[in-house]
């Protein structure tokens, strides 16, 4: 059985009060709003195991363009990255409101997405209607008392620094879910102006990874903030960089300011990572030491903390899960960052 009906569009974007797994379809349809099709799925056995045989949906040629979803919304919904397939998300139907959908797929259609509820039934939606992860409990209720965001680091045993889109953090969780339980981000300013940002970061909220803004490395106070972590947390900096002609502080400043952090919150349990170009992504040898310091050293002087090792293309693998780096607020890449290396830093005095 196919089926369109009409979108009346949540009052905001953002974690549900509610939602159903699976759901039964209302039998009611209505001529308002895009349409989504469903098909229910039918069950055979074969030499003892039942299989699911799903009845592939005609789509209705009466379906809007999946941007009509939200009219004069804001919302755009969440597309699914290619390595999202098996996991659950949220949708928010038409004819149900929000429900449970396991991801199968990007559609034929251009702009839907196949997902399977948990009774079988096969669904292509349009992104708007994709709300995101399924959230965890934590977020499934009108939040209570709102606390400083850094507070939420207590059980977190990594922090990525400064990560501007948030793909980084999003990228280390696709390629394992369980990271979710453990890592927290942190941003520059109040809300980072990069493409993709408010996306990535709904659905990290969406996964109850904490993200704190406002951090700056040089602030005094950044010790304090970060200091709700655990004493043997790991704190990684992924592309370290100043924007050349700032005023007295650098990127070798900023790397020098990160791997003093563990003196400064007096936990000389943690370690610290940091990434950067690979030096034979320059040209001429001393550039990659003149802007961080990293090879001969420079950077940790005076920080207690001594490089343990130095690998190349250790983060390479998390491009295929969404991580991209960029230079400017649109996006631009860097030539420099197509190949990486990764310096790992540990405590000693």
């Amino acid at each position: 059985m196919t089926r369109t009906s009409g979108y009346p569009g949540p009052s905001s974007y953002g974690g549900p009060s509610s939602y159903s797994q699976g759901g039964s379809p209302s039998s009611s349809s209505s001529s308002q709003g895009p349409a989504y099709s469903h098909s229910r799925s039918r069950h055979s056995s074969h030499g003892g195991h039942s299989s699911l045989q799903p009845r592939s949906p005609a789509l209705s040629s009466r379906e809007p363009s999946p941007s009509a979803a939200y009219g004069s919304s804001s919302h755009r919904g969440i597309r699914p990255h290619s390595e999202d397939v098996g996991e659950q998300f949220l949708l928010n139907l038409p004819d149900r409101g929000h429900t449970v959908a396991t991801y199968d797929g990007q559609s034929s259609r251009p702009g839907y997405y196949r997902f399977t509820t948990s009774h079988g039934e096969e669904l292509r939606v349009p992104r708007e209607m994709v709300l995101g992860y399924r959230p965890r409990v934590a977020h499934m209720h009108p939040p209570g008392e709102i606390r400083p965001p850094e507070e939420n680091l207590a059980d977190r045993s990594h922090v990525n620094l400064s990560d501007g889109n948030l793909s980084y953090s999003l990228a280390q969780i696709r390629h394992d879910r369980s990271q979710a339980d453990r890592i927290a981000a942190t941003t520059y300013g109040p809300h980072s102006q990069h493409q993709d940002y408010q996306d990535n970061a709904h659905q990290l909220n969406m996964l109850g990874v904490p993200i704190v803004p406002n951090v700056d490395m040089a602030a005094p106070s950044t010790a304090g903030r970060l200091g709700h972590l655990p004493p043997d947390a790991h704190m990684h900096f992924q592309m370290p960089r100043v924007p050349q002609g700032t005023s007295g502080y650098s990127t070798q400043r900023l790397v020098h300011d990160t791997l003093g952090m563990p003196h400064q919150m007096g936990a000389p349990g943690m370690t610290v990572s940091i990434t950067a170009p690979d030096p034979s992504q320059y040209n001429r040898p001393g550039t990659h030491n003149r802007i961080y310091g990293l090879e001969n050293g420079s950077a940790a002087q005076g920080t207690y903390m001594h490089q343990t090792s130095a690998v190349s293309g250790a983060d390479q693998h998390l491009e295929q899960y969404g991580y991209e780096h960029s230079q400017t607020t649109t996006n631009q890449s860097t030539s420099a960052a197509d190949y990486r290396r990764t310096y790992g830093y540990e405590y000693r005095r």
